[in-house]
């Protein structure tokens, strides 16, 4: 991934409702499904877009599974309770949409002030997270009060899921991987890592490490469970983890070893890939070119066999590639894929029939 992709993926926003706090939901009636695409929220039910004034950018997917909580660089929004945190040069702050703060914390009562990178911060279910140069702290979203803190140096990456945090920091001797609990900060495991990492993702069953030269795996608790060589995208399996290597898709257990090789069908002028595994293991892998308005080639792949089961070409808006930025993944509910696909010219969301591809509908964003 260039600089420059990876500078307009993680310095953008997520949204929801429209400026002010949602109403209270039935207990007999569910929240419709929302998705946030580009710098609104999509009602997939209604089909209507609600764009929030004053957020410019473009929201940047949560984890694979369908969570309301989206976790960008510079703003996180709870999609379920309308709920938002972000920081200021002073403060961090809980608020709603309509920015009514719930509560607000002096970053100099965090002995922050003087350190820079206080701009990354991850809302979660019970937590925000609040990462400056050298420290993590995580405040209880209810109160604001700390609730832990980490001193680990300077972090490099992290990622939240589940009860889990993730981190890779910088140490004198090179880069460390540190699994603690969301709960308490206690530490679980650390381990040292060979290469700088360009992706972690985390598994019910394990965390995997993809640099440009290796993948490693490692038990959620330490142990490490297996090591390849070669680079590759990498997502969660509910049997084990599913790579992306050339144009070879590949079921690996959770001991490393193949379950299934599959060939994607590669179309021309697309380079960029986004692995999606529904809630029944079947493996949807979505294809743009991120530089042009080129629309989704959509792959579907049956989790247990590997056999491809449908291919979909989504069109694009139309609009001329110059000074062009896009990005597109996949999401899943219940019978449905929902594409989302973000770019310079506007976005769009196509909800596909999960066993045919078959179109269900197109909603532009506006």
């Amino acid at each position: 991934m260039t600089s420059h992709r990876r500078l307009l993926l993680f310095s953008l926003t997520a949204a929801i409702t429209c400026g002010t706090s949602a109403p209270a939901q039935s207990k007999n009636r569910q929240q419709p499904p929302l998705l946030a695409a580009r710098n609104a929220v999509v009602d997939l039910e209604s089909g209507k877009s609600t764009r929030l004034p004053g957020i410019k950018g473009y929201v940047v997917r949560a984890d694979a599974r369908n969570d309301s909580v989206f976790d960008v660089a510079n703003l996180n929004v709870d999609v379920a309770t309308s709920t938002q945190v972000r920081t200021t040069k002073q403060h961090v702050l809980l608020e709603t949409l309509s920015g009514k703060a719930k509560w607000s914390v002096a970053l100099e009562s965090l002995a922050l002030a003087s350190q820079p990178g206080v701009h990354d911060r991850r809302l979660t279910k019970e937590r925000v997270l609040v990462k400056s140069a050298g420290s993590i702290i995580a405040l209880e979203r209810a109160t604001g009060n700390v609730a832990w803190r980490q001193d680990h140096g300077r972090t490099q990456a992290w990622t939240v899921r589940g009860d889990l945090l993730v981190t890779v920091t910088q140490d004198t001797d090179g880069s460390v991987l540190r699994v603690m609990s969301l709960q308490n900060g206690a530490l679980a495991s650390q381990v040292k890592l060979e290469a700088q990492p360009q992706a972690i993702v985390i598994g019910d069953h394990g965390i995997a490490v993809a640099s440009q030269q290796q993948l490693r795996v490692f038990d959620r608790f330490g142990p490490e469970l297996f090591k390849q060589t070669g680079s590759g995208t990498v997502v969660a399996h509910p049997d084990g983890w599913i790579v992306l290597r050339d144009a070879t898709l590949s079921l690996l257990d959770r001991q490393g070893d193949a379950m299934w090789h599959a060939k994607m069908t590669k179309p021309k002028f697309l380079n960029s890939h986004e692995l999606h595994v529904t809630a029944t293991g079947n493996v949807i892998l979505t294809t743009h070119q991120f530089m042009s308005d080129s629309g989704v080639f959509c792959q579907a792949f049956d989790g247990k066999s590997g056999e491809q089961q449908w291919t979909r070409q989504l069109a694009g808006l139309g609009i001329p590639h110059s000074k062009y930025f896009h990005h597109a993944y996949a999401r899943s509910r219940k019978g449905v894929v929902d594409i989302i696909s973000q770019g310079s010219g506007g976005a769009f969301v196509v909800t596909l029939d999960a066993g045919s591809g078959a179109q269900a509908q197109r909603i532009k964003v506006q």
